[in-house]
């Protein structure tokens, strides 16, 4: 699979949450930024595009990337 192409639709979405839930160690309730983008991917001859979304948590300094729809192809 190539990736040919990135673009960004939005702005990046800030979420907070307050100091009290930040303490608790769980990433899903930790502050982080947003960001929803689009990409083109070829795999074999096919060329395809596909929404996903990155996040960045802010205080363990870690990224996750989700793609919610499958790909054509991809496992």
């Amino acid at each position: 699979m190539k990736i040919s192409s990135i673009s960004f639709k939005e702005p990046p979405v800030y979420h907070e949450f307050p100091p009290l839930y930040e303490g608790l160690g769980l990433p899903e309730l930790s502050s982080f930024i947003q960001q929803r983008f689009e990409f083109a991917y070829t795999l074999g001859k096919a060329e395809r595009t596909g929404l996903a979304s990155i996040r960045f948590y802010k205080r363990q300094g870690d990224f996750e990337l989700h793609i919610p729809d499958k790909m054509p192809g991809v496992g």
